[in-house]
């Protein structure tokens, strides 16, 4: 069948040879065996030329088909067997830069230190294919249809929190319509709505509209805000809880999270995955589902209530 492809692509016996490393003779026996197995001619030829019957290009178009399918399935089991190795490279935001990718890429390279990383941080989710980038960690309320492979591997809660000083000065919201009267921060991005906060408490969810003092794009530039006495604000728990441990800020309406998102995982295509990015995606989401539980589970400890 192979020689079949050729022999109609170069369209001579003596051109098909050379392209196939074969002799004259061979091509034109095997043309013959396949002719004789089909027992239906697929070729007129005379000394000085040669052209497809009509059944000939029939057979040539399932051929294609069959020689495509054949070649694809030799390069799934090449890339499943081969070992990662390369340059990955991975496009997220700096906060799950800092809480996630970097700490596990060090883990990662233990186990394959075959791969090297090129990270990008950034706040604005790029175009994976046209920048050709591996993989992205992305936050967002929802995954848009599109051609990528998303990937769900946790859900990050955030609280609202003040630094001591803003509380002592401006004192302690005791409900959502407290808020009003207080200086808001806001981080930008897709999870988040310009002009609102989603607070939930248990099954109920309400939206409160704010006038946002300042708007940043990164949490851990909001907590460095809040930290400063600008205002209150949301921060991711992983950011909240390093700063409430660490006396920095308390909580405001502990009874609350506010606008939950999801984690993806975000890739081109389920086939023929490089072996680097298939391995990327098996360590990182259970690595990062665990986290994100144990955060949930540590937040009940630390989101609590302060007694003035």
């Amino acid at each position: 069948m192979r020689v079949f492809s050729v022999l109609a692509d170069t369209g001579g016996f003596t051109r098909s040879a050379e392209q196939l490393g074969l002799s004259t003779p061979h091509v034109s026996r095997a043309i013959a065996q396949l002719e004789s197995h089909l027992g239906t001619r697929l070729l007129h030829r005379t000394t000085r030329s040669m052209a497809l019957t009509e059944v000939g290009l029939r057979y040539l178009t399932r051929v294609h088909e069959v020689l495509g399918a054949l070649d694809a399935s030799e390069r799934e089991v090449s890339l499943a067997s081969a070992a990662p190795r390369g340059t990955l490279r991975v496009h997220c935001s700096a906060s799950l830069a800092d809480h996630f990718v970097l700490p596990l890429a060090a883990g990662f390279q233990r186990q394959y230190p075959q791969v090297n990383f090129d990270l990008t941080v950034a706040s604005q989710m790029p175009d994976l294919i046209r920048e050709r980038y591996d993989i992205a960690l992305i936050a967002a309320n929802h995954f848009p249809e599109s051609n990528l492979v998303a990937v769900k591997v946790g859900t990050i809660r955030s609280v609202l929190c003040a630094s001591p000083d803003y509380v002592d000065e401006h004192g302690m919201p005791r409900s959502l319509a407290d808020l009003a009267a207080h200086r808001c921060l806001q981080i930008g991005g897709p999870a988040f709505p310009e002009r609102e906060w989603a607070m939930k408490c248990g099954t109920e969810t309400t939206t409160v509209c704010i006038d946002p003092q300042l708007t940043v794009d990164a949490g851990r530039s909001l907590a460095i805000a809040i930290r400063q006495g600008m205002g209150i604000g949301p921060l991711p728990s992983y950011i909240a809880a390093q700063e409430i441990q660490l006396g920095n800020v308390i909580t405001v309406l502990p009874a609350y999270t506010i606008n939950e998102t999801d984690l993806y995982l975000l890739y081109a295509s389920r086939q023929y995955l490089d072996p680097k990015i298939r391995a990327w995606i098996d360590f990182t989401k259970t690595q990062i589902q665990m986290q994100c539980s144990s955060q949930a589970a540590r937040s009940v400890l630390l989101f609590k209530p302060v007694v003035d």
